[in-house]
């Protein structure tokens, strides 16, 4: 699968959960699980441009499409501006931050 534009390959269980691999064997930890019923959006990515929580998606659904995680966000180590502005207000990150990303992206000033 591609993760945050690279190739990368885990092991998977054929009724596993997105969540388990991206935290485990990808170790990209900015995906959180919180509550794995999807109610809490900690957990959620970015699967070939649609939003996703991991911990709904089985992860043989994931076989080939695009993944962005919260750290595919900020390619270069720095946080984006959505995302900054979450970390200076002191929220906690529930996914809100990739919605608003593509609200900012089909309209870039919001009322």
């Amino acid at each position: 699968m591609t993760v945050n534009g690279e190739s990368r390959s885990a092991t998977i269980e054929d009724r596993g959960l997105l969540v388990d691999p991206v935290r485990s064997e990808l170790h990209l930890t900015g995906t959180h699980v919180g509550c794995r019923n999807g109610d809490r959006g900690a957990c959620t990515v970015r699967v070939d441009g649609w939003i996703a929580k991991s911990c709904l998606v089985r992860t043989p659904a994931v076989d080939g499409p695009g993944i962005t995680t919260f750290e595919g966000m900020a390619p270069d180590g720095r946080l984006g501006d959505v995302q900054q502005a979450f970390w200076d207000a002191d929220t906690f990150q529930c996914g809100l931050c990739f919605v608003i990303e593509d609200l900012l992206e089909s309209t870039p000033d919001p009322s």
